[in-house]
């Protein structure tokens, strides 16, 4: 395995909830981590990644950097993650009930367009890892939906939430779907 998106909860000293999260004992090309403050080199090492692929990271627009980020002889590598705790969802002023089960909580439409246009842009239209989470955080800032500003948690205190702010790359910021996507590279 040398790509892998997980999703869960995360915090800077472990993923998943679980302080067993496996160690993979190779280095992997891609790998993004979705859950709370989940950037961090305590959990990206588990992927291979080194100390100085991994830096400390404030909110606000990140430079690109290129392929010889990677330690001599190792795959470039692109480790993604949250440096806040994002909101995901909001309370309902009055509950739903869908098939006979009640939920007062709905998830944050603009992240699923987030998402999708990550996806279309990285995997479709190959462009870098930067400029799709870049093209995504504009999707997800201009979609017209009617749900109430999304927030996230950063340093203890709530903000409003922009993902190419919070969401960081460590290692090969212009990393494309399939480059270095070859076992033995």
């Amino acid at each position: 395995m040398r790509n892998c998106f997980l999703a869960g909860h995360g915090t800077p000293t472990k993923f998943l909830s679980t302080p067993n999260f496996p160690d993979f004992q190779h280095r992997f090309r891609f790998a993004w981590l979705e859950g709370c403050e989940a950037f961090s080199w305590a959990n990206f090492v588990k992927f291979g990644a080194l100390w100085s692929e991994i830096p400390a990271f404030g909110p606000g627009p990140q430079e690109s950097t290129g392929p010889g980020t990677a330690p001599p002889g190792c795959t470039p590598g692109a480790f993604v993650g949250y440096i806040c705790q994002p909101q995901v969802a909001y309370l309902l002023s009055t509950p739903i009930t869908v098939g006979g089960v009640e939920y007062d909580y709905q998830l944050l439409a603009r992240h699923a367009v987030f998402h999708s246009t990550f996806i279309l842009d990285w995997v479709l239209g190959n462009r870098t890892l930067l400029d799709s989470i870049g093209d995504a955080s504009d999707a997800f800032n201009q979609a017209s939906i009617a749900e109430p500003t999304t927030l996230c948690r950063y340093l203890n205190s709530w903000t409003t939430y922009e993902p190419a702010n919070y969401i960081k790359i460590g290692g090969y910021t212009e990393l494309k779907v399939n480059e270095y996507n070859k076992l033995g590279l």
